[in-house]
């Protein structure tokens, strides 16, 4: 008898220490009713990806944004590439003075499109349930200047896709922009960009 109670007090020592140590854990969680992709589906693609972008006014705590919801993008898990574009003039402030003004900055008669390709420098996996890290190692090219750039973000496998999110600072002078001035006032060197699209298999985009 002894020898059974014995057992059974080692047993549930046995299971506390191992709830204690799974509570110790940060939980995962997992994305649910995920689609499940071939070996087929490598390369996945957008053409109404968000991309956004806020600028501080000089000398103030004042800050705008601008967007645009036709950002082009490829995902190219076979050569392990990464790229997208933006027609800069489909970017919008709300206000249209502020939208001639930037585009003029921009100079989008001379340099309608923004431009980004990179290499994959962390392994993806298309059908992992859980939120992956995204680092690319490419080329940014904008104001008709292209300079290298490093870009991090995430990668989510969602029911309606993969969700790519990246965000970094940009500096307007290292593209040649001149300090741009909206309704007159001077606005910061150092804008912050983010992106956020949602990607399909290229073969399911190609039937829409």
């Amino acid at each position: 008898m002894s020898k059974y109670l014995g057992l059974l007090i080692t047993l549930s020592l046995f299971i506390s220490c191992s709830e204690n140590r799974e509570s110790d854990n940060p939980e995962i969680v997992l994305a649910e009713n995920v689609p499940t992709y071939n070996t087929a589906d490598m390369v996945f693609v957008t053409k109404r990806g968000h991309v956004e972008f806020t600028s501080r006014v000089f000398g103030t705590i004042g800050t705008f944004t601008g967007e645009s919801r036709d950002l082009n993008g490829k995902i190219d898990l076979l050569e392990n590439t990464i790229s997208f574009s933006l027609e800069l003039s489909s970017l919008k402030t709300g206000i249209r003075q502020r939208d001639r003004d930037m585009h003029r900055t921009l100079d989008v008669d001379r340099y309608p499109v923004s431009e980004y390709t990179g290499v994959l420098s962390s392994v993806i996996d298309q059908n992992s349930p859980v939120m992956q890290n995204v680092n690319v190692e490419g080329a940014f090219t904008l104001h008709g200047v292209t300079r290298d750039l490093i870009i991090t973000g995430t990668l989510r496998n969602q029911p309606d896709g993969l969700i790519l999110e990246v965000d970094w600072p940009l500096k307007l002078s290292d593209f040649q922009i001149e300090q741009p001035r909206i309704y007159g006032v001077g606005i910061e060197d150092e804008q912050d960009i983010r992106i956020r699209a949602t990607l399909v298999p290229e073969l399911i985009a190609s039937g829409l």
